[in-house]
């Protein structure tokens, strides 16, 4: 039998798991070993590769959103282990991008199947990153929006234009990379593994998430209206709007403190970002 540990994060998306969970285990239950752990938001990779070493796990099936998925990546990572994903988190970035099914048991039958794809990671000052980082005018409404009382998609707008208005804008990079070296002046520089934000914004056409490069994307124009546009989706990712080198390691300095954001998760205001792709870092479950 195949030995699978099923992580559970119990608070994402503000969702009660308990239904999704007990149709795992009866899914799972006669054909599988089952063994389980609940994540508890600290030391969470820990527990998660004792289990893994101690029961010779095969498997790695995650229930909840990216922060859970990110825990088992970091701790199973480069063990070919198959990791399954029922997404269920307020942030389901990595499984759409990926093409999973939305509907709980769509997905149970995707993450328990055989097919699967190795794919890569990204490290971001050691941090690891799954589709899209980024820092610049992005990271700044993230870490004012996450703190606003005003949520859905009228209360981003109603954060955005404000912070828009208030910004240091544009700001001065140099970005070493490919043996040369770029200093642009830009609104924003995103990191992208794969093709589209958490929210499914479709910024990076040509990423491929198993390609084994990354690209960076220089967003040159300050206009409210076609940035508004390109962090919801519909805006046109012509030249003169968006620069795009792809690249296997990148180094970025800016002359003054930018926010800065990972898979849609404010980190901080810094300086320098160094990042590397971690090539088929990891093994998922995907359709066929």
């Amino acid at each position: 039998m195949e030995k699978v540990l099923i992580v559970v994060n119990p608070v994402s998306g503000g969702v009660d798991k308990t239904d999704i969970l007990k149709m795992v285990r009866n899914a799972l239950k006669g054909h599988h070993q089952i063994y389980e752990l609940e994540t508890q938001g600290e030391g969470d990779d820990v527990r998660i590769n004792e289990q893994v070493e101690n029961n010779k796990i095969d498997r790695v099936l995650a229930i909840g959103g990216d922060g859970t998925i990110k825990t088992i990546i970091e701790a199973i990572q480069r063990k070919s282990i198959t990791i399954g994903i029922v997404p269920a988190g307020s942030a389901n970035g990595f499984a759409t991008d990926l093409g999973l099914p939305e509907a709980s048991d769509e997905a149970l039958r995707v993450a328990i199947g055989t097919n699967r794809k190795a794919i890569d990671v990204l490290s971001l000052n050691n941090i690891l990153g799954l589709h899209i980082s980024d820092v610049g005018i992005n990271a700044e409404l993230i870490q004012k929006y996450s703190n606003s009382a005003v949520r859905g998609y009228f209360g981003y707008v109603l954060k955005s234009i404000p912070t828009l208005m208030d910004t240091n804008l544009p700001y001065d990079f140099l970005i070493k990379c490919n043996g040369g070296e770029y200093r642009r002046r830009a609104i924003m520089v995103a990191f992208a593994n794969s093709r589209k934000y958490g929210t499914g914004a479709l910024v990076n056409p040509q990423g491929r998430i198993d390609d084994g490069k990354f690209e960076i994307l220089i967003f040159k124009k300050f206009d409210v209206v076609q940035i508004i546009n390109a962090l919801r989706g519909t805006a046109e990712m012509t030249t003169d709007f968006v620069e795009i080198i792809q690249t296997e390691h990148a180094q970025l300095h800016s002359e003054t403190p930018v926010s800065f954001q990972i898979d849609g998760e404010y980190h901080s205001s810094l300086q320098d970002v160094e990042v590397t792709i971690i090539s088929k870092g990891i093994h998922v479950a995907v359709g066929a």
